[in-house]
């Protein structure tokens, strides 16, 4: 989003005489640069990185869009004393909107590391300017104070503050369980900043990252498996098993109805999935591009769905590779980090039947209820096995990770497919959630957050989110 804003309102915010502001303001204008664009230059291209902020001398800026069919619209005209670009710069974010010159116009512009080096030195001026935005913009402070809550969190984390991360793992619908911890969390008044997941942990991930609000992701998930618990819709979905059981529509279309065409980089919040490339043999970190694909492809069970072709790649469930990637969140430089694991835990009952085996006498002890060997695995079993092996390794790995906070709500009595008990599911996550949460308080191990708010009224109190207090 951009918007112009007088260099005055800066000013009535700094306009005290700090050596911080007098330093920084002695900086920018060191580095500032003079610029003239002619008339139809094009400053900063829609989706394109921006690489600093523009203050108009003279002339004036047209800022607009091109919908999907290339139709240019105009949305409004920056004046001189307006600004431009500085959300797109602070936040890191590829432009919503195209700018250009609609006149001849003389900009100074102040590069995007001078701001970067100002914010490091200067963290307090990062806030103040948030604060000059809330002032002047109070008939978009609903809409805005998302973006804001992204600048705050940098200056928390410039001012020393931890980061808090979020992990979410794979499961099928014990995945559902991740609702209600995020439900707990933000009861908590927790911030999370960061977001990653697997399989449905990437669906309930990308869902938070890009609605930042309990109260839509718990109808958009709840609708979703619905439409996967229908019998009817999978049983029409269903074809010639040479590479998968279903073509695949019905459950590219539920997760598509979920996300639409929503890019990754254009949630509110930072977000990652992975998958497992197996033309490759290697795990993909995606953080870009359209959401529902790479979320259908962390969501691929092998033989259930057909694998999504991404540059002439095949990619598959995640969960595969590693079903809780912690690692690749710990990479990002997180501090703390909030791992929620809801993957089935295998039968590892020692099995002695000798150096040759029988398939009659697997499936006469499989129903003899007095067998000492009933739980001999079948083939299917050993390959699903084989398939989660390094994940497995990868997941103990991320229970020992330092600052990792590993939650397991009690949800191992439910499927895979148990899409239909969603309220049942959603609910255990709930009181987990809590009593684990209540726990870390009592035991004086939650991390101290600064800004974190938690709710008043006790449990069945409305969510307050704790972004509407950050600044």
């Amino acid at each position: 989003m951009e918007r112009s804003m007088s260099i005055a309102d800066e000013e009535s915010v700094t306009s005290s005489n700090s050596p911080v502001y007098e330093n920084a303001q002695i900086e920018a204008s060191q580095a500032l640069e003079v610029m003239l664009y002619k008339e139809g230059s094009v400053l900063l291209e829609q989706n394109g990185e921006s690489h600093g902020v523009f203050y108009i001398i003279d002339g004036f800026l047209e800022v607009g869009y091109r919908d999907k069919s290339g139709n240019y619209y105009e949305l409004y005209t920056i004046k001189p004393g307006g600004i431009s670009g500085f959300l797109d710069t602070a936040m890191s974010y590829k432009s919503f909107v195209e700018i250009k010159a609609k006149t001849d116009v003389y900009v100074g512009f102040l590069p995007r590391e001078v701001i970067e080096r100002i914010s490091e030195r200067y963290p307090i001026v990062l806030l103040s300017i948030a604060k000059t935005l809330t002032s002047i913009l109070s008939d978009l402070i609903l809409t805005l104070d998302f973006a804001l809550e992204i600048i705050a969190s940098r200056v928390r984390n410039r001012l020393g503050a931890p980061s808090i991360r979020l992990v979410l793992g794979g499961g099928g619908a014990r995945g559902i369980s991740h609702i209600g911890v995020l439900h707990a969390l933000e009861e908590s008044g927790i911030p999370i900043d960061f977001v990653g997941g697997t399989s449905i942990g990437a669906f309930v991930g990308g869902l938070y990252a890009k609605e930042y609000d309990i109260v839509p992701i718990y109808g958009r998930a709840k609708k979703f498996s619905s439409r996967i618990s229908s019998l009817w819709r999978m049983a029409l979905d269903l074809t010639y098993p040479a590479t998968s059981y279903t073509t695949g529509h019905e459950f590219n279309r539920g997760i598509w109805k979920t996300f639409g065409d929503n890019q990754i980089e254009d949630f509110w919040l930072k977000y990652f999935t992975n998958t497992t490339n197996i033309t490759h043999s290697r795990m993909e970190i995606h953080k870009s591009g359209y959401a529902w694909r790479y979320i259908r492809a962390s969501m691929s069970l092998a033989g259930l769905l057909p694998p999504i072709t991404d540059k002439g790649s095949m990619l598959l469930d995640g969960g595969y590779v590693d079903n809780l990637p912690v690692a690749e969140m710990r990479s990002q430089g997180a501090k703390y980090i909030f791992a929620v694991d809801v993957g089935s835990i295998d039968d590892t009952t020692p099995m002695r039947y000798g150096d040759s085996l029988s398939g009659i006498w697997v499936l006469f002890n499989r129903w003899n209820i007095f067998s000492r060997h009933p739980n001999v695995p079948n083939l299917a079993e050993i390959q699903a096995r084989l398939a989660y092996v390094s994940s497995v390794g990868a997941l103990e790995k991320a229970k020992a990770t330092p600052g990792v906070i590993y939650l397991r709500p009690p949800i191992d009595n439910y499927a895979t497919l148990d899409f239909a008990k969603f309220d049942e599911i959603y609910q255990v996550g709930i009181k987990y959630g809590q009593e684990f949460l209540t726990d870390l308080k009592a035991k004086n191990k939650m991390p101290k957050i600064p800004g974190a708010i938690p709710l008043k009224g006790g449990k069945n109190s409305k969510p307050v989110m704790t972004r509407r207090n950050s600044i």
